[in-house]
């Protein structure tokens, strides 16, 4: 997991930040910047991802506010 952490901070043209919360890897919260050329430009969608104590191969939990 924090090697896939590491590569998202490396991407900065993605427009994609992640922040762990509470110190607890499997608690995320992601950053995603709005098109540009969008009428979302300029904005970021606020991602929370619960990754959980499962296997990686199982479903992850989402939710989002646009």
């Amino acid at each position: 997991m924090q090697k896939e952490l590491k590569e998202i901070d490396r991407d900065t043209g993605s427009g994609v930040t992640i922040q762990i919360t509470e110190g607890n890897l499997q608690k995320l919260t992601g950053f995603v910047e709005g098109p540009k050329d969008t009428s979302y430009e300029g904005g970021y969608f606020v991602v929370d991802i619960n990754l959980g104590k499962q296997s990686h191969m199982k479903r992850k939990q989402y939710k989002t506010c646009i």
